[in-house]
């Protein structure tokens, strides 16, 4: 599985050849199976569904006990539907549901959506009834959402196919609201909680185009829709709710596909806590996977990970906004101070700035507001933004517009009062075209539903204090993240590997020799079996020497005593030599010595760590931290999937919270971070190259120098997959 993760991962290429989405997104037709006339069981909310939501092609009702469902003539069974139908929607017992589909694909129906609960197992209680489906999927070609899915919502297509009663009284509404414009697409493995999340837009009367929930996956899974969405190219954004991906591999193709379309993916993952993971798993049969690990992806490629539904849909409207902001600094123009100075302080909690205002467009503002208010950053309007009629707040927005040192603004602006917006209109549509930076809307009191709506018309949401400030982050992130894809050079090609197919690095002799394959600066050592050749190795070295115990089962030398440093004669090194062996003895009795290291003392240099792990959905991921006691004390560390070029290498190092320590500080010289970025992206090659079989790496310490003198690799562990 890691392997082709990794390989996946890495290639970034086409995703293998499978039957079309379109069926399932645009049908000309739909088969409702096991249609039910009653609206209050699932088998006939889907029916009603589908109906209320405005579908224009034929629905047929399958249901062998009635001639009639729900004002639409039914047949008796799948074979004697009328015409070639594109869509089966099933809604029939589990232990019903293999035959269901084996008439459908018998009947050339291309897809299916299987909303029946996944049982635990089927008729014959032995296997699984996703794993039945997944095998008809695969043998017939038809592909199928679900089992244990709540449906999906194609809004544009007027294709209502799902049970969640949010959509059940307005779907047609929402067709007629998105009037063929871009919006927001949500992809959810949980059917309530996709569908919870389409309440939640649709209340911010924020346009949505899709909502697709999963269910189990037997066979259409989260990545794939999101594919076809990107390609299809009407998402402003696209929302996910994930507890794990069945085929995490295919991830990078699908986020690289999204970053070059500049599809902002709005991603809530779970799996932080251990009741999470129970959860998830209970739920769907996911794996959660390392969260290190979907963290490392996250970053590479411009996922915008949240942290709870209200955040998901503020900065999903921060993206349906007009236009994008060049940069963090933001205006906060407000008439009420208070609740300026809060979204001043929320903006910071966010790591954005709100500046002092250019002399010149301070005064410039001071003459045209009241001397009661501040035309400082909150600049403080007082009453007069709303009692002239939008007279005050049109020259402020104006001069706001011709700032350079301003990215976006922040107009706190009640809209309690009735018709508010409506009486303000022209001033925000002229201001809006005038501005060339994002206007988020912020209201102190409670808005009435009518000023929404009217807002929404323009363009523009109304968001809570803190959702503003959450909106504008994630936006700023998103744009460093595009600077840094259109320089990416993980990508870039690399030389032929230096490792055998299947190579072990069991022994140190094998070690050695692949570290050395990829120019990994190592201390200068001898490996010996006797004390006399010790003495000899050292002499040829120079003094400082350091001996080390060298062993497969003794991966951590120092915690069993096989480590002597600074050892400066011959006397020494004999005492040193029989010290480690005695304490390795004592430490692991059974260990297999492979001899003792005797290794030049390398000069001084700032303690790092470079690690690698092999992800078992993912594939292989760099680490790279503050070694010595920082690890322990600081935990700074930073992870990267392989393969990276040195942009990325570079990127890991400036992460690093405590990178001014390398950069230089009181001072003291900066360290060698060239070389350190060169390392980080020999030992990504040797990861991806060794196709798994490394299950981890550690080099603990890396000395860096002094600028201009490298860096040297102190020890060195790797230990091979069990199975590689």
């Amino acid at each position: 599985m890691a392997e082709a993760s990794a390989a996946g991962a890495a290639s970034g290429g086409p995703p293998p050849a499978r039957a079309s989405l379109d069926p399932l997104f645009a049908p000309r037709s739909i088969a409702v199976i096991g249609a039910s006339p009653d609206r209050r069981r699932i088998r006939g909310k889907i029916l009603h569904t589908l109906i209320a939501g405005g579908f224009a092609g034929p629905i047929h009702p399958v249901n062998p006990s009635h001639a009639i469902v729900q004002g639409l003539p039914a047949c008796r069974s799948v074979a004697d539907l009328p015409d070639r139908v594109d869509l089966a929607m099933i809604a029939v017992s589990p232990e019903r549901v293999p035959d269901a589909l084996a008439e459908c694909a018998a009947a050339g129906i291309p897809a299916a959506i299987v909303f029946s609960a996944a049982s635990t197992t089927t008729r014959d209680g032995r296997e699984p009834l996703q794993e039945v489906i997944a095998r008809i999927a695969a043998r017939t070609g038809m592909r199928i959402l679900g089992p244990n899915t709540e449906g999906l919502f194609n809004v544009a297509a007027g294709v209502a196919a799902n049970f969640s009663i949010v959509v059940e009284d307005e779907a047609g509404a929402a067709t007629r609201d998105l009037a063929g414009r871009r919006g927001l697409s949500i992809i959810s493995h949980s059917g309530g909680l996709g569908f919870g999340l389409y309440s939640r837009v649709r209340r911010a009367h924020l346009p949505v185009r899709h909502v697709v929930t999963t269910g189990n996956e037997s066979d259409v899974a989260a990545i794939e829709i999101a594919e076809h969405l990107i390609r299809e190219g009407t998402s402003t954004a696209i929302m996910m709710f994930v507890e794990g991906f069945r085929h995490a591999g295919d991830f990078a193709r699908m986020a690289a596909a999204a970053a070059a379309a500049d599809i902002p993916l709005i991603v809530m993952k779970v799996g932080r806590s251990a009741a999470s993971q129970r959860a998830a798993v209970s739920h769907t049969g996911h794996l959660t996977g390392a969260d290190t690990a979907y963290d490392a992806m996250f970053h590479r490629y411009g996922v915008i990970r949240i942290a709870d539904p209200d955040e998901m849909v503020a900065v999903a409207a921060g993206f349906c906004q007009p236009g994008r902001p060049a940069g963090k600094r933001v205006c906060v123009l407000t008439g009420t101070a208070g609740t300026g100075a809060w979204v001043a302080d929320l903006c910071a909690m966010q790591g954005l700035e709100v500046p002092e205002l250019a002399p010149d467009l301070a005064a410039g503002i001071a003459a045209v507001i009241d001397e009661s208010g501040a035309a400082v950053n909150p600049i403080d309007v007082t009453a007069g933004i709303v009692d002239d009629g939008g007279v005050t707040l049109a020259k402020v927005l104006d001069m706001l517009a011709g700032a350079t040192g301003l990215d976006s603004v922040i107009l706190i602006f009640s809209l309690a009062p009735i018709g508010r917006i409506t009486a303000f209109r022209p001033v925000i549509e002229a201001s809006l075209a005038r501005l060339g930076k994002p206007l988020l809307f912020v209201s102190q009191t409670l808005p009435h539903a009518s000023n929404l709506v009217a807002l929404s018309e323009l363009g523009i949401q109304n968001f809570s204090l803190q959702g503003s400030a959450q909106a504008l982050r994630a936006l700023e992130d998103y744009r460093l993240f595009q600077q840094r894809w259109a320089r990416r050079s993980f990508d870039a090609p690399r030389p032929a590997p230096a490792l055998r197919q299947g190579q072990r690095f069991s022994t140190h002799a094998e070690q050695r020799a692949a570290l050395a394959a990829y120019r990994i600066p190592l201390a200068a050592e001898a490996l010996v079996g006797a004390e006399a050749e010790a003495a000899v190795a050292a002499e040829r070295l120079g003094y400082p020497v350091a001996v080390k115990i060298a062993s497969p089962d003794i991966l951590h030398k120092s915690e069993a005593g096989g480590v002597v440093l600074g050892i400066s004669d011959a006397a020494a090194l004999r005492a040193a030599y029989r010290q480690v062996l005695a304490n390795a003895a004592r430490h692991h009795p059974a260990a297999r010595i492979e001899g003792v290291q005797v290794q030049r003392m390398a000069p001084p240099g700032r303690e790092m760590i470079v690690g690698g792990l092999l992800d078992p959905d993912f594939g292989p991921l760099l680490m790279l931290g503050f070694g010595g006691i920082y690890v322990e004390i600081l935990r700074d560390t930073v992870f990267e999937p392989v393969p990276l070029g040195l942009n990325e290498a570079r990127d890991m190092i400036h992460r690093l919270k405590a990178v001014r320590m390398l950069e230089g500080i009181r001072g003291e010289p900066p360290g060698d971070i060239d070389a350190l970025a060169r390392l980080l992206v020999d030992v990504a090659r040797l990861l991806a190259d060794s196709a798994g079989a490394i299950a981890e790496l550690e080099f603990n310490p890396v000395l860096v120098h002094p600028a201009g003198a490298g860096l040297t690799v102190v020890d060195a562990v790797m230990v091979s997959r069990a199975d590689g």
